[in-house]
Parts: structure tokens; C-alpha cells; sequence
């Protein structure tokens, strides 16, 4: 099942083509923005974590009216644990990140390299020695983009940052890149 999945990642490497290229991102956009409208439209997501916990609620109300429950302490201080653990599952907080802003940029600049060398990683289990020069590589590029992702001074509009430099940058290297190629293939012929 999977084959076929890393076969068509293979192929959009070993065979690259602009269509292949598009055609995964558009699916992949695809894909988010469907499932981020159908938890916008319906959500379901939400409204099965609030049904979960009013059922839970229920059944820790009929436990604490339960005079066994009352009357023995074990019981009684495993039921206020699960009532502590249901008020931390229903508590809406957001973890804040802990990394530093510098960090944040470094990642998202070295983000598409990582995502691309993680093309070469079944290609690896082959042995061929040119797939893992390509990994090495896309790796160099990601501390590369990485570090001067860092540097970047914080633009006005944050998605500069974090959005527009790393896919700028790799469309820019992959441009270059195939510029390169058909050149070489040009004066070869």
C-alpha cells in the first residue's frame, strides 16, 4: 500500500517534472484546506471532545453519589485524580513554544530542504551511493537556509519569515538548479 505512496515520492525525484511537482503541492493544499473547511463547516472535532467530556462528566456524577466510592479513601482520591485529569482535558490552553524567535526562523528556513531530503530516505535502502550524496546535500542546505533564516532580521509581516523566504529560497535553488542542468545538457549535445 505504502510502495506505491513512496514510488510516486521516488519518481518526483528521479524523474522530476514541474507537473509532478505542482500536482503534489496542489494535492497537498488540497487535502488542508479540506480538512480545515470541514472542521470550520461542521465542527466535528470540537463537538466530539465536548461530547466525550459531558459523558464522562455523567459518570463521574452517578461515581460520586456511590456511597462505596464515599466511604473508602483510595476510591475517593482516585476519583477527584479523574476529575482533575477531565478538567485539564475540557481546559482550552495553548502551549506556548518555547523557542526563541531566532530558532522559529531557523526552522523555517531550513523546513523544505528537511522535507526534501526526506524524498532520498527509501531511495537510501537501495544502497545507491548518488541518492545519499543527494541527502547529504539537501542537508547542507538546510543548515545553509537554516542559518541565514536565523540572521534574517523580523520583517514587519511575520510570513515573510516564516512562509516566504524558505519557499522562496528553495524555488530559487530548484531554478537554478534545473537551469544548471539543461545547460549542461545543452552544451553536452
Amino acid at each position: 500500500m505504502f510502495d506505491r505512496l513512496f514510488e510516486s515520492f521516488e519518481k518526483l525525484i528521479s524523474e522530476f517534472s514541474w507537473r509532478r511537482l505542482v500536482f503534489s503541492i496542489a494535492l497537498l493544499l488540497i487535502i488542508v484546506v479540506v480538512l480545515w473547511g470541514f472542521e470550520s463547516y461542521t465542527g466535528y472535532g470540537r463537538l466530539s471532545r465536548i461530547e466525550r467530556a459531558a459523558a464522562l462528566l455523567n459518570s463521574i456524577q452517578a461515581l460520586q453519589s456511590n456511597p462505596t466510592i464515599q466511604q473508602d479513601a483510595n476510591l475517593s482520591a482516585t476519583l477527584g485524580a479523574l476529575k482533575h485529569d477531565l478538567r485539564n482535558f475540557t481546559e482550552r490552553r495553548v502551549e506556548v513554544l518555547t523557542l526563541g524567535v531566532e530558532w522559529l526562523k531557523a526552522l523555517a528556513g531550513a523546513a523544505p530542504w528537511l522535507l526534501f531530503s526526506l524524498l532520498y530516505l527509501p531511495a537510501i535502502r537501495a544502497g545507491n551511493r548518488s541518492d545519499l550524496h543527494g541527502l547529504i546535500g539537501a542537508l547542507i542546505l538546510a543548515a545553509l537556509f537554516g542559518a541565514i533564516g536565523a540572521w534574517l532580521p523580523d520583517f514587519a509581516y511575520s510570513w515573510i519569515n516564516y512562509a516566504g523566504y524558505p519557499i522562496a529560497s528553495f524555488a530559487a535553488v530548484i531554478v537554478i538548479v534545473m537551469w544548471w542542468q539543461s545547460r549542461k545538457r545543452a552544451l553536452a549535445h
